[in-house]
């Protein structure tokens, strides 16, 4: 398990070792050259400020145990009704993810 903490604005799936990931910290976290919750139970926090683009496929994964956004959590999901390639920005809250979570 490792705790993750955005230092920058960024996409989720750009790895920690990348220096425009959200994840890259110049340390612990730039180390492990990979995502949140790409292995293991992990715990990740969006810093305030900033906006990290849910773009990952998790299901694959691992799991989080915890995430904390005091930024902004964007997620790219497809319009209804829309070409499954038609990708729009939408901001999602705690609340929705919760709902998505439950299922």
């Amino acid at each position: 398990m490792a705790a993750w903490a955005s230092t920058q604005s960024g996409s989720w799936s750009r790895t920690s070792n990348n220096s425009d990931s959200p994840w890259y910290d110049g340390a612990a976290q730039t180390a492990l050259a990979t995502v949140p919750g790409a292995s293991g139970t992990d715990s990740v926090t969006i810093t305030a400020t900033h906006t990290v683009t849910y773009d990952y496929d998790m299901s694959a994964a691992g799991v989080l145990s915890a995430l904390v956004i005091n930024g902004t959590l964007a997620a790219l999901l497809t319009r209804p009704g829309s070409p499954a390639e038609e990708l729009v920005g939408q901001s999602v809250t705690a609340a929705d993810i919760a709902v998505a979570l439950r299922g």
